[in-house]
């Protein structure tokens, strides 16, 4: 009897929680269009993005939405009609790369330093230090986590700034 009790209020409590998370008003940010297909990228506001503008200029930084034609990424501002990339950088993707890249070098170094003062009785003399392939199977998983970063270019997408609809 506690274990349905449980399971219903915990049902209720899900019930309650998503049609609150639903009513919940749309969220700032960037929206991407790819020109082609119709399908739709979005980067809500405060997360970290890169901006070139057709000039040239880049900026990284967090991306704060000021209206529907302008957006604020480290204290510069990017006219949305002007933009010639947006990149999203993933800190996360970044540094799960990195700890498995040491990771690796970790393995790497470990086995070489095991090995190293390896006698070998049979012939009397030393051996050459002796490395698996799990170090470099392991600093090659690193590798997509610390080059993916997705660019939306406007060639292919169309760019549009959501504000806050707080104000309005």
């Amino acid at each position: 009897m506690k274990t349905l009790a449980f399971f219903l209020t915990g049902f209720l409590l899900l019930v309650v929680f998503q049609t609150a998370i639903a009513q919940e008003a749309a969220s700032s940010g960037l929206r991407m269009i790819h020109q082609q297909t119709g399908k739709t990228k979005f980067i809500p506001e405060n997360k970290r993005v890169t901006l070139t503008h057709y000039r040239g200029f880049k900026s990284s930084g967090k991306l704060e939405v000021v209206s529907k034609e302008e957006v604020i990424v480290h204290g510069r501002r990017f006219k949305v009609d002007e933009l010639s990339k947006v990149r999203r950088n993933f800190i996360g993707a970044k540094i799960v790369g990195a700890i498995l890249f040491v990771g690796g070098q970790t393995v790497i170094q470990v086995e070489k330093s095991v090995s190293s003062g390896m006698f070998d009785r049979d012939i009397e003399e030393l051996q050459e230090p002796q490395i698996s392939a799990a170090g470099f199977i392991i600093m090659g998983a690193s590798l997509p986590f610390l080059l993916y970063a997705p660019n939306y270019k406007q060639d292919k997408w169309v760019y549009e700034a959501i504000p806050s609809q707080s104000g309005i």
